[in-house]
């Protein structure tokens, strides 16, 4: 797929990566244990997808840049 014109869609190394597991174990700590509380996308999707979300925070960097 490398040799594919434009972008290449998956590179050797993507192949690579693709042999090693991805996911924790029982061995390694998890976001617990980095103070990183999990959360689901439907509960903070909310947030970030509420139209006044970006406009305030557009508003506080345009008033900080002036």
């Amino acid at each position: 797929m490398q040799w594919l014109p434009g972008e290449p869609p998956m590179s050797a190394d993507n192949l690579d990566s693709m042999k090693v597991d991805n996911v924790t174990t029982s061995l390694l700590p998890d976001l617990r244990a980095l103070g990183i509380q999990p959360a689901s996308p439907a509960t903070v999707a909310p947030e970030y997808l509420r139209p006044a979300y970006d406009f305030a925070r557009l508003d506080a960097l345009r008033m900080r840049r002036r």
